[in-house]
């Protein structure tokens, strides 16, 4: 009878640490979802469980999490090199104004309004957001498909801020029909700046719903190439101009959607200065793809596209493909992350002459999985395998439109935070430095 109730006791014991344990690694951390009331992380639970990012580094919010004063849409981050100093820009769809763009800054304090608090009258949706480097000085430009609710021809517009104000960049709704999946890039030329914009085109019944380039010459915007030189629809627009010894060359990532076809691929196509080609194949993904997003990496002179996006063939979870020059490859495994992969934003950062590609997503979970929510996650490829930089889903709460950053190897994410009101978060992820060796009592 005594040994039965001591090993009624040793159960119970056991129950109740496993519990307090696995309660401490969770509902110790701040309403932000970082570290604990003390400051410090878990050092039990980071070896045991994986709880919190390796070697003492974690992801901290910039400013106050949802900072923005209302609801947003389309979040768009860029960071601006200030001497050596990161100034991290958003730009978003400012539900609460009638969906007008807003863009603010951080000064190393709080977050602050650039210009207006909302820019113009127009909803704006599918909003890319750009800072030039003028000698230091930065210029942020913001592209958006303008919405005038019938009082005027939709399209696309571009709007700079020269220091006091915003101004259009050429014409409002330059584009002269309605678009989506807006993408800017701002090319350096020889000091000057120069916009592109890439978009699809909404076309009436009979024509596809293609891309379509433009940028601006100084005077007016005119078409790179033709219009919709896509074959088919496309979605999820992405662009990059890269420098080619002086020359831009824009490149064009997309969702080939074609119709009657189960292969609704990745198609990346370039300008090579009198039509667009396509880079490598067309539908390289071998399945249909998703959240598609494009950078172009310098290797010494050389580009080398990369294309992330959502793999229907993996169970809808990431994957990434750079071109070698003769064909598309993956980098590392297909399907890499855990679940699937929502709005996917792709950076890949020059390590000292090696390409680092990151990722962010929205981590979206199996609803059967009880208590496992959506969130935020960050991965990068270390050469040999993916793997998450801190932990995956550290928002917390569940997000949306997730943009990407990485600055001297900081990682930075911009995106709509469920947890807090549906406003606007940017976090960054940085080491943490300390002197004292871990004890674990």
């Amino acid at each position: 009878m005594i040994k039965r109730i001591a090993r009624c006791v040793s159960i119970f014991l056991l129950i109740f640490v496993s519990l307090h344990f696995l309660t401490w690694c969770d509902s110790d951390w701040s309403d932000d979802g970082l570290i604990n009331s003390e400051g410090d992380s878990n050092p039990i639970a980071d070896m045991m469980t994986g709880c919190n990012s390796t070697n003492g580094e974690k992801w901290m919010p910039v400013g106050d999490v949802g900072f923005s004063k209302n609801m947003v849409k389309y979040p768009c981050l860029f960071i601006h090199d200030d001497n050596g100093d990161p100034v991290p820009y958003v730009a978003f769809s400012n539900v609460d104004y009638e969906n007008r763009v807003s863009v603010m800054k951080y000064d190393g304090t709080s977050w602050a309004y650039v210009g207006e608090d909302t820019l113009f009258f127009e909803k704006a949706k599918d909003i890319s957001l750009f800072v030039y480097d003028n000698n230091g000085a930065p210029v942020p430009y913001v592209a958006y498909s303008d919405h005038k609710d019938g009082l005027k021809n939709d399209g696309s517009t571009v709007l700079k801020f020269n220091g006091t104000d915003w101004v259009v960049v050429g014409e409002e709704a330059f584009s002269g029909i309605d678009v989506k999946y807006t993408s800017l890039f701002v090319y350096n030329d020889n000091g000057f700046p120069v916009p592109y914009i890439a978009y699809r085109e909404e076309r009436s019944w009979g024509y596809s719903n293609g891309a379509t380039v433009m940028k601006y010459n100084g005077v007016d915007w005119e078409v790179v190439g033709e219009r919709r030189f896509s074959k088919d629809d496309v979605e999820h627009v992405s662009l990059f101009v890269y420098n080619d010894n002086g020359v831009p060359v824009p490149y064009v990532a997309y969702r080939d959607d074609r119709k009657g076809s189960n292969n609704d691929g990745a198609t990346v196509m370039k300008y090579n200065g009198i039509d667009w080609e396509v880079v490598g194949d067309e539908c390289f993904s071998w399945g249909d793809a998703k959240y598609v997003s494009l950078s172009v990496y310098d290797n010494n002179g050389a580009p080398v596209p990369y294309v992330a996006y959502s793999d229907k063939l993996q169970n809808s979870s990431a994957t990434v493909m750079k071109f070698n020059g003769i064909g598309w490859e993956r980098v590392g495994a297909g399907g890499f992350s855990e679940a699937e992969a929502q709005y996917i934003s792709l950076f890949v950062y020059d390590d000292s002459g090696t390409p680092l590609p990151y990722i962010a997503y929205r981590d979206k979970r199996p609803s059967v999985l009880l208590n496992d929510e959506d969130g935020a996650t960050v991965m990068r490829f270390d050469g040999m395998e993916w793997e998450v930089v801190g932990k995956d889903r550290f928002s917390k709460s569940d997000v949306k439109y997730t943009s990407l950053y990485v600055y001297q190897g900081m990682s930075y994410i911009a995106y709509r935070d469920e947890g807090n009101g549906d406003r606007i978060t940017v976090m960054k992820y940085e080491p943490k430095i300390s002197e004292d060796p871990v004890i674990v009592k």
